[in-house]
C-alpha cells in the first residue's frame, strides 16, 4: 500500500547516509516507517557503488512518498552524505540514523517531547543497546562500557572531552544544526562529536537513559577498519575542546597530526580531569544536585582510569613472564656480538 504525505512540511526529518550498506538498509528504513510518530520524513543521501541500491530505494520511495531519495554520482564520507540530505530536509527537528542501525520502537515520540517541552534543549540522544552484524544483543564486556544513566545535562557538556552523546541516537533542532554549519568533515569519521561540542555552546545536550536505538558493530564498520585514524580525530577533539575551555593543551605545544597520536596524549590525566572540573565549578555556576553530580562523574572517570593502568600494567607483566625468549635473544652458548 503506497503511504503519502500531506504536502505540509514534516514535523520530523530523518537523515541516512548510504554507502554500500545494502544488507542492513532494509531493516534501518523498516525501523523508522515503524515509529509510532508518523509525521516525518526520510531523506536518504545515497552514494552507493553497489548495484541495486538505488533500485530498492527508488522502489521503497514509490510505495511511501515520505522517503526521498538523493543520489550523488561520486562516493561521500558519512558528513558529507548528511549535509547532502540535510540540504533537502523541511522538517524543524533532525533525526539522525545511521544506515547499519536501528531505531526501536518510541525514539522519535519520545525525542520530540523533549525538545518541545524544552526550549533550551538543543540536541537529545540517548542510551543505546550494541548488537552485532546479525543483528544479535551484545551485552556490555566491562562496567566502562556501561554510562551512568540518567545524567544532568551540565555533566553531558562536561563529559563532551572525553565522548560524545551524538552518535546513532540524537535528534537535534535544525536550525541549531544549520547554524553551525552542518556536520564538519574535517573529521569523517568523528563529525558526530564535533557537531555535539558545536551544539553545546547553543544550548543544552540531553540523554535520555532509554536505550532508544541498536547499534551494530562488525569487522568491516569504518570506525573499526579506519581505527588509527578514528583515534586521531578523537584525540584532536578532545585538545580542542581541552583548549576552549581552559586556555592551554595537554602539553606545551599544540597537538598536531601524526603517526603516533598516543604520545600526545596528557601526562597526567587526573589532573586534567580535576583542572576541567574546576572550570567547570568556577564558571557554570552548578546548582548543589549539578555540583555533586559532576563531582561524582569526575571521580567515577578517575578510578576507571586507575582500573584500566594496572590492568595494563597487570597484562604486559603477564606477557614478559610468559612469552618465550625471541629466537635470537643470547642465551648460553652464544655471545652476542
Amino acid at each position: 500500500m503506497r503511504v503519502t504525505d500531506t504536502g505540509e512540511p514534516p514535523a520530523i526529518s530523518v537523515l541516512i547516509a548510504v554507502h554500500n550498506r545494502f544488507e542492513w538498509l532494509a531493516a534501518a528504513l523498516a525501523s523508522v516507517r515503524r515509529q509510532s510518530v508518523t509525521d516525518f520524513e526520510i531523506i536518504v543521501a545515497d552514494s552507493s557503488t553497489l548495484d541495486g541500491v538505488g533500485d530498492y530505494l527508488a522502489h521503497l520511495a514509490s510505495l511511501d512518498s515520505r522517503i526521498t531519495v538523493v543520489t550523488s554520482p561520486s562516493p561521500l564520507s558519512a558528513p558529507e552524505g548528511r549535509n547532502l540530505a540535510l540540504l533537502h530536509a523541511r522538517a524543524p527537528l533532525i533525526a539522525l540514523l545511521d544506515s547499519d542501525d536501528v531505531m526501536r520502537p518510541g525514539r522519535l515520540a519520545q525525542q520530540v517531547a523533549v525538545l518541545r517541552n524544552n526550549p533550551e534543549v538543543v540536541l537529545v540522544a540517548s542510551d543505546f543497546r550494541r548488537i552485532d552484524q546479525w543483528g544479535i544483543h551484545v551485552p556490555p564486556q566491562s562496567p566502562d562500557e556501561v554510562l551512568p544513566l540518567p545524567m544532568r545535562d551540565l555533566t553531558v557538556k562536561w563529559r563532551l572531552p572525553f565522548d560524545t552523546p551524538l552518535g546513532p541516537t540524537s535528534m537535534i533542532r535544525a536550525h541549531d544544526l544549520r547554524a553551525i554549519g552542518g556536520f564538519d568533515n574535517s573529521y569523517p569519521l568523528s563529525d558526530d562529536w564535533s557537531a555535539a561540542w558545536q551544539l553545546s555552546e547553543r544550548g543544552a545536550l540531553r540523554v535520555l537513559p532509554d536505550a532508544l536505538s541498536d547499534w551494530r558493530r562488525y569487522s568491516r564498520q569504518s570506525s573499526i577498519v579506519h581505527r588509527r585514524r578514528t583515534m586521531v580525530e578523537m584525540h584532536l577533539l578532545t585538545s580542542r575542546i581541552v583548549y576552549s575551555r581552559l586556555g592551554h593543551w595537554f602539553g606545551p605545544n599544540v597537538p598536531a597530526l601524526g603517526p603516533d597520536a598516543s604520545s600526545q596524549l596528557p601526562a597526567d590525566q587526573e589532573e586534567l580531569l580535576r583542572e576541567l572540573l574546576d572550570h567547570a565549578l568556577t564558571h557554570w555556576a552548578p546548582n548543589a544536585d549539578e555540583r555533586n553530580e559532576l563531582e561524582g562523574e569526575c571521580e567515577r572517570l578517575i578510578a576507571m582510569g586507575r582500573r584500566r593502568k594496572a590492568e595494563s600494567q597487570s597484562e604486559s607483566h603477564r606477557l614478559s613472564t610468559t612469552l618465550p625468549p625471541a629466537p635470537w635473544a643470547p642465551n648460553e652458548g652464544h655471545r652476542a656480538t
